[in-house]
């Protein structure tokens, strides 16, 4: 598999989730340390961290793009690629369903913890999962969506924005996440 020449949006979008990555990878490195040793808040910023090193890698190789010919050659082949429009919303519509659910899971599980403040966590966590979902919408690819992220906004697609405030919440949040815990 040959590795695309990586345009600015891509160049954007990659540094945003390593940035990210890192962050999560630190804070998950430091609760381990930390008097209370949280272990809820070290599995989820170890498991942020590892969706971040996925959305990277998926950026270094366009993996989604690769997954989303081949779905549009097996609808292609079906010949329902004309009619795949409703699907598209029904996916779509489960897609932000599945994401609510998480985040108040997310919520509920840090809720339980007295030692943690949970809202950093939490924020943080969800942004990760906004980011997971961004990946599945380009996958799903309804057109009306792919116009709103692939439009240039000075000088990047507006999808590569979102990457970047996406990955800053998830930055702060896990950071946030990580003083209020050495607070307590």
């Amino acid at each position: 598999m040959l590795i695309p020449r990586p345009g600015p949006t891509r160049v954007a979008g990659l540094t945003a989730y390593l940035a990210a990555s890192v962050a999560c990878a630190a804070v998950a490195f430091s609760a381990k340390h930390t008097k209370e040793g949280n272990r809820t808040l070290v599995r989820l910023a170890a498991l942020c961290a590892l969706i971040e090193i996925a959305l990277s890698f998926d950026l270094v190789f366009n993996l989604r793009w690769a997954l989303h010919r081949f779905l549009e050659k097996q609808f292609l082949a079906h010949r329902l690629y004309d009619s795949r429009r409703p699907l598209q919303i029904v996916l779509l519509a489960l897609l932000a369903l599945a994401l609510l659910i998480a985040v108040r899971l997310i919520a509920h599980l840090f809720s339980q913890s007295p030692q943690l403040q949970s809202r950093w966590a939490t924020l943080a966590a969800a942004s990760v999962l906004l980011s997971a979902a961004l990946w599945a919408t380009e996958v799903i690819s309804l057109h009306e969506i792919d116009r709103v992220l692939y439009a240039h906004v000075f000088g990047l697609m507006a999808i590569a924005w979102l990457w970047g405030l996406l990955s800053a919440i998830t930055i702060a949040g896990m950071l946030l996440q990580l003083r209020a815990l050495k607070r307590v």
